[in-house]
């Protein structure tokens, strides 16, 4: 009996540990299936981590392929448009027109004859045209000194954004040093490169065998010589900045590369023009200083050129411009003062001046210059002085001694074929000068209402100009400011 029951025991114990053993089994059977279904998820999680990680590069380098190719061709439409007439004159194509103003130089200047065609070098520029104004900067290198990139800034800072859409600046690089020329073009292309790209400013450079033969003047030792050929190839470089400058706008605005302009004066301008009752004027003047703001209608500037290269070895520009007046407008035996006084409403004075003289380094080595025009408030205050009062300024830490030029019928005597030419310092030699060319006739004292200034001595000790300054004296254009 007892040995059933322990039969019985170890059955059930037996049978107990068969269940249990397949309960394990069976667990053991199903985490391994969980585990091997795990593993099949991780691996089918790697591999689709791997095809998108292999499609995020294959994104990845066709969007930089596409951004490479977006700017290269953004790089390559800005080159176009920076430089879309950046080319030597022989480069250009046979379909393209250029315009035949400069064909007139051939008749002056017979070595130009042999010229195939003949045009600036255009550095930068998009040969923008049908708009009212073209204003002409004339540059040359002044060793280690240049007002370039203050004019430019004063002169673009101070249009409103219709103004420069309906304007051209064109700067014009008068000098053949290749370090000068690119030290503008880098300096213009970093600093106004949205005006480059919308048009409004030009960068030409004239060729070098635009000039006649005065290679002889430029290697003598002689200074009366080499300001001699310096005065010529100021005249030529106006005259080609003028040529260009025609057919782009209405009217054309001669400026220098060191001065500043006045706020809003562009829109003073404008308003002025229209508020004149007749359009028959000559030229209109902005500022009195030498041939600083001279606004002329662009149909006119091919008659002007004319007259400037028939005697551009004779004088200044800001000279012939009044001697033109007087050809054009005064009657034979008439004196210059009734002429001007007749022609007032034709040969037009703006007041106040709308540009000021800052450079004080001459384009002439080594010559300095402080011709100033007056200030507004400056003009108010003389207005009151007597003929060839003073007044003075505070320039680089001490005063200077200015005499007051007249705005009507007197004005400072330009040293008229003498060294000086009102383009830089007085010297010894131009006083001698100026001694030898005294006219006859007694020269008009200055008058109140004073309009510029400049270095001098006084006016009772003053020599009399020379006839070719009388023009000056007559109209009261004080001594030209200089490139």
């Amino acid at each position: 009996m007892r040995t059933r029951h322990v039969n019985l025991l170890v059955a059930l114990v037996a049978v107990l540990l068969f269940s249990f053993s397949c309960f394990c089994i069976s667990r053991m059977t199903h985490t391994g299936n969980q585990l091997t279904n795990c593993r099949n998820q991780i691996s089918e999680f790697k591999e689709t981590i791997l095809r998108l990680k292999n499609k995020t590069e294959i994104n990845r380098q066709e969007l930089i392929k596409a951004f490479n190719q977006m700017k290269y061709k953004l790089a390559e439409r800005e080159d176009a448009s920076l430089n879309s007439v950046k080319k030597k004159v022989n480069a250009l194509s046979k379909n393209e027109t250029v315009s035949n103003a400069f064909e007139v130089l051939r008749f002056f200047f017979p070595h130009l004859r042999k010229v195939d065609r003949i045009y600036p070098d255009v550095i930068i520029g998009k040969e923008k045209t049908g708009v009212s104004f073209a204003l002409g900067i004339s540059t040359v290198n002044r060793g280690n000194h240049s007002y370039l990139k203050q004019t430019l800034t004063s002169i673009i800072s101070r249009m409103t954004l219709s103004e420069e859409k309906d304007s051209v600046v064109i700067v014009s690089i008068a000098d053949s040093n290749e370090d000068y020329l690119k030290s503008v073009v880098d300096m213009i292309t970093k600093k106004f490169k949205r005006q480059l790209m919308s048009g409004s400013l030009e960068v030409i450079s004239i060729p070098a065998y635009f000039y006649p033969n005065i290679s002889h003047a430029k290697q003598s030792t002689d200074d009366s010589e080499k300001l001699e050929s310096w005065r010529i190839k100021q005249v030529l470089d106006f005259c080609f900045l003028m040529l260009y400058a025609q057919p782009k706008a209405m009217y054309y605005l001669q400026l220098e590369d060191d001065i500043l302009a006045n706020k809003m004066y562009l829109t003073k301008i404008t308003d002025f023009i229209h508020n004149i009752t007749s359009n028959n004027w000559f030229y209109i003047e902005f500022s009195v200083l030498g041939f600083i703001g001279k606004l002329f209608k662009s149909e006119d500037l091919t008659d002007f050129v004319h007259f400037f290269l028939m005697f551009y070895k004779d004088k200044p520009i800001d000279l012939l411009l009044g001697d033109i007046f007087q050809v054009k407008m005064c009657n034979p035996g008439e004196t210059l003062e009734k002429c001007t006084e007749r022609n007032k409403h034709i040969r037009i004075r703006y007041k106040p001046s709308l540009f000021q003289h800052v450079g004080i380094q001459s384009s002439f080595p080594g010559r300095e210059q402080y011709f100033k025009e007056a200030e507004p408030h400056s003009l108010h205050a003389e207005g009151s002085r007597s003929a060839g009062g003073k007044s003075l300024r505070r320039g680089n830490g001490k005063d200077k001694e200015e005499f007051q030029a007249s705005s009507g019928a007197g004005s400072t005597e330009r040293l008229a074929g003498c060294g000086g030419a009102g383009r830089g310092r007085e010297g010894a030699s131009d006083r001698a000068c100026l001694a030898q060319r005294r006219p006859s006739a007694a020269v008009e004292p200055l008058g109140a209402g004073a309009r510029g200034t400049r270095l001098g001595p006084p006016p009772s000790a003053r020599p009399r100009p020379h006839a070719h300054a009388q023009l000056a004296v007559a109209t009261g254009r004080p001594p030209a400011g200089l490139l």
